[in-house]
This record gives structure tokens, C-alpha cells and sequence, in this order.
């Protein structure tokens, strides 16, 4: 059939003349029941299985790390009345210890990114934003994906050589800062070029938990604390209740073949004599101290303090650091504790 005929045959036939009142109603329509086919079913709700079986695993496992298991005997039946009950229930409260230090930020990790993921929830089914957990993330544009994927090389590169540097509260500070600038970015192009999607909220949403972990980590970085607080919970620990105290000079042998020559023994000595521990726990209780991890080279040399008929195992004096009970702590300012071993002055 030639282009000529195919041009009259289409003139012939009839057109829909709609009025603009018409045309509006017909688009209501249409609008409508996309919004109907749109409405989550029971049979899509198991897609959220998933996300809500995660969000109560964390709720259990802050559960655990708040409240740790009493011991068997603070866990008798509290039925009985009279002053039995009112013992027991003293020591059940005892036995819960809130965490400090690292256990503290990793419940207030948790919390943040409970938060988050329970406003994603939220805000996805009000908006009804459709999420397929197994699908890959799709850029808005090219420029989108160049940037995200430069801000990633930037973060490796800076991560790489940073390594042997950082410890790892400072890698926790830029990994926070990245997922901050990285989510506010993909936030930005998101409302910028897909704004009908309302993606940008959900990236907005995790972005603000990433800041707010940044403004945490800073608090738990730069926080200090004193002796006095460290062994709050360590009610021994006190130059009335000491009477002798043992002090040994270690340090790591880097060439040892077997797990009982890694530790050198140079020097033993007991101090009895109670002037010399009063002046070592006032020599404490001046220090300033941040939570840190340790590096390796600052157990080249360094004092383990024992404290006799107390309830805490021991503090290990290093140059720059103390060690109360396996947490760490640097200590700011000059390491008063450790002068004075250096120099003889607790002999």
C-alpha cells in the first residue's frame, strides 16, 4: 500500500473529540488506578521479612550487651516476702553493669542505625517507594555515578595510606565522614534529577545517622576521663584497703618461638611500705585519660602493677598508655606513673 492511500485511510477514520473536563476526569482516572495496583498486598509484605527480622536480632543484642546474664545465685525466685526478697533484688540490680568505653559506642551505634532503619520503613511504605533488597543501585545520571565512584577512590586511597597510621577510632572518624559526604551527595543528586521518585529521603535519612555517628565518635574520641572513674566499679581499689602491691618490668620478646617467651621479665620488687602506695595511687588519681586502642611498639617496655587482695586483676603502666583490666587508655599529657618507675622512685 502506497504512503498516499495509508495517509487518506488514516484521515478517514474517526477521532475522539474529549472537551478538557473530560480529559481531566479520564487522567484522574488512570492516576487512580495506578495508586490502587501500587497498594502493598500481603503476598509483596514478605519482602520486609527480612529487614524486620534484622531490626529484632539488634534489639536482642543490645538487649544482651545492656543486661549481661546474673549470676546463678542472684537469680532465684523473688516470691518470698520479707527483707530475703529485698536482698535478692539488691544483688540482681547489682549485677547489671551498664557498658562504658567501647561497649557504650557500640550501643550507641547500634541505636543510630536502628533509628534509620526503622524511619527507611517508615517513610517507604508512607510514600510507597518501592525497594527490590537483591537489585544493584541505580545512578540518576552519569555525572552521579563519576562522582560517587570518586569520592570512593578518594576514601581507599586516603585509607590506604593512612593504614599504619590511624588506629582504628580514627578509620571509624573517615569512615564516618565518607558515608556522610557520600549520602549527602547521592541525596542531592537524587532530589535534584529524580525528585518524584522520593528516593533523596531515604539517602537523606542515612546520611543524617552517619553525621550523627560522626558527632559520636568524636565525643567517645576527644572525651576524657580520670583514673578515679575508670575503677568506680572497683571498690578494692584504694590505698586504705592496699597493703601490698606487687610490680613487675616486662617487656615483648619480637623473637620468641613459643607463646610462654614472648613476655621478658627484666625486674621484680613489692611495695609494702604505705607512704609509697599512697603516693602511687595520688600519682593515679592526677592522670587524665582517653579511651585508644594500643599500638605494638608501645609494649616494648612496661610495669605491671598488681594489687593484692583486690577485685581488679591488674594496671599495666606503658610510656604512653595505661591498661586497667584489658581496656586501653592513652594518657594525656606526661605519663606521671611511668616516670616514676623509670627513675626508681616506687623501688
Amino acid at each position: 500500500m502506497s504512503n498516499d492511500k495509508l495517509d487518506k485511510k488514516m484521515e478517514s477514520m474517526p477521532h475522539a473529540h474529549l472537551s478538557p473536563k473530560q480529559k481531566e476526569k479520564m487522567l484522574h482516572t488512570i492516576i487512580n488506578q495506578a495508586d490502587t495496583e501500587q497498594k502493598p498486598s500481603w503476598k509483596k509484605a514478605g519482602g520486609w521479612l527480612a529487614p524486620i527480622g534484622s531490626t529484632f536480632a539488634v534489639i536482642l543484642f543490645a538487649f544482651i550487651l545492656i543486661f549481661p546474664n546474673a549470676n546463678d545465685g542472684n537469680q532465684a525466685s523473688l516470691e518470698e516476702n520479707g527483707p530475703e526478697e529485698i536482698s535478692q533484688t539488691e544483688n540482681v540490680l547489682s549485677s547489671i553493669q551498664l557498658p562504658t568505653g567501647t561497649d557504650l559506642y557500640l550501643l550507641f551505634f547500634i541505636t543510630v542505625m536502628l533509628i534509620a532503619f526503622i524511619l527507611t520503613v517508615i517513610i517507604r511504605i508512607k510514600h510507597k517507594i518501592p525497594y527490590d533488597f537483591l537489585s544493584v543501585y541505580r545512578h540518576v545520571n552519569k555525572t552521579h555515578k563519576r562522582g560517587e565512584l570518586l569520592l570512593i577512590l578518594i576514601f581507599i586511597t586516603i585509607t590506604l595510606l593512612s593504614f599504619f597510621v590511624f588506629s582504628y577510632r580514627e578509620f571509624y572518624v573517615l569512615l564516618s565522614i565518607f558515608c556522610t559526604i557520600l549520602l549527602g551527595y547521592r541525596s542531592y543528586m537524587e532530589f535534584k534529577h529524580e525528585r518524584e521518585e522520593k528516593e533523596f529521603m531515604i539517602s537523606l535519612i542515612w546520611g543524617s545517622g552517619w553525621f550523627t555517628l560522626f558527632i559520636g565518635f568524636l565525643f567517645f574520641t576527644l572525651h576524657i576521663t580520670t583514673f578515679d572513674e575508670v575503677i568506680a566499679n572497683y571498690e578494692s581499689v584504694n590505698p586504705e584497703n592496699t597493703q601490698v602491691i606487687e610490680i613487675e618490668n616486662n617487656a615483648w620478646n619480637e623473637d620468641a618461638t613459643s607463646l610462654l617467651d614472648e613476655i621478658i621479665t627484666k625486674e621484680e620488687f613489692i611495695i609494702e611500705d604505705k607512704e609509697t602506695i599512697n603516693d602511687l595511687f595520688s600519682a593515679l588519681n592526677t592522670m587524665d585519660l582517653r579511651q585508644r586502642i594500643m599500638q605494638h611498639g608501645d609494649k616494648d617496655n612496661y610495669y605491671s602493677i598488681y594489687f593484692k587482695g583486690s577485685d581488679i586483676y591488674a594496671i599495666t603502666v606503658y610510656e604512653q598508655y595505661l591498661s586497667i583490666d584489658s581496656q586501653h587508655y592513652k594518657v594525656v599529657g606526661n605519663n606521671i606513673i611511668y616516670e616514676m618507675l623509670e627513675n626508681g622512685e616506687l623501688d
